[in-house]
Parts: structure tokens; C-alpha cells; sequence
């Protein structure tokens, strides 16, 4: 009997490194639709304080939320003018994610990246897919479906169709 499945380990991933704090996080390649500058963001009332606003990207509102505040992170340097915002597909709508910066393009087996030790608490372990592991370095895989819960999608999609936003 022939196994037709490919082993995991046997799989490669393309992630995009990006840091925020002192940190190295990554997404899967094929979750980014683009990566831009930081445009001007419009203020949404009564969003969560992760959510930084929306945007209009070439016409369509796109809501956009803080990496460091989602995943809790009050450390490390801030990248200042380096900052990029990630447009994600997140439950088929377009989110974008504002990182310190994007560091590298790096294709990784999927057979390195193991599951979030149970030891890992906080508010990261939840949006994690698992730890790469690049040669020495460990960077923490992000699962961009587990940033927002249905209930914050839906409160996006209200706020995006608001008419006076």
C-alpha cells in the first residue's frame, strides 16, 4: 500500500519574518495579500484597543489592528519609520496588521515548526501556530484565523460599513 499523503516534515512553508518588540513572529506567505507603509487611519469608535482603525486601500475599507497590542507585547524596540501594516486575509476579509518591521521572505519545513511547548501562556500562545526554528533562532508561527475571534470580525465588518466612517 502506497502512502499518498506527504509526509509533513516532507512540506515546505514560505512565512513572512516580521519583528514587533524584541520578538520574531511570522505568516504563512500565502496569507498576505501585500505589504505597505502605515497610511492615515481613520478612528473607529468603540473598538477594542488593539484595533488601531481603517484605512482605505484603493477604495475598500480595510480595518487594521496593532500586532504588539493583540498579542500583549510591551517590550523590545519600536521600529518607528520601519513599521509596515500586513494586509491579511482573516476569515475572507482583508485585516491589516501593523508590524515593526518585515525582515525576510524565509521557506521553512514544516517538520520545524513544533507546537507551542504547554509551558507557553500569555496572551501570544493563543495566536500561535507553532515555533520555527530557523538554525538558532526560534520565531513564533502565527495562526492570522486565531487573531480575531468570530465576535471581532463581525464588530469590524459593522464598523467598516458604517456610514459616517
Amino acid at each position: 500500500m502506497q502512502e499518498s499523503a506527504v509526509k509533513k516534515e516532507d512540506r515546505r512553508v514560505q512565512l513572512a519574518v516580521f519583528s514587533a518588540g524584541a520578538g520574531e513572529y511570522a505568516v504563512d506567505i500565502m496569507r498576505i495579500t501585500e505589504i505597505i507603509r502605515p497610511q492615515k487611519l481613520t478612528f473607529v469608535p468603540k473598538a477594542p484597543d488593539f484595533i488601531e482603525g481603517v484605512i482605505n486601500l484603493r477604495g475598500g475599507v480595510v480595518p487594521v489592528i496593532d500586532i504588539r497590542k493583540r498579542l500583549g507585547i510591551t517590550h523590545g524596540s519600536d521600529a518607528g519609520s520601519r513599521s509596515k501594516v500586513l494586509i491579511l486575509l482573516i476569515g475572507g476579509r482583508k485585516v491589516g496588521a501593523v508590524v515593526d518591521d518585515v525582515k525576510e521572505i524565509l521557506y521553512m519545513d514544516m517538520g520545524s515548526i513544533e507546537d507551542a511547548p504547554e509551558i507557553v501562556k500569555g496572551p501570544e500562545a493563543q495566536f500561535l501556530q507553532g515555533i520555527g526554528k530557523a538554525g538558532e533562532r526560534l520565531i513564533m508561527v502565527l495562526d492570522p484565523e486565531k487573531l480575531l475571534n468570530p465576535g471581532e470580525l463581525a464588530e469590524l465588518e459593522r464598523a467598516r460599513t458604517t456610514p459616517d466612517i
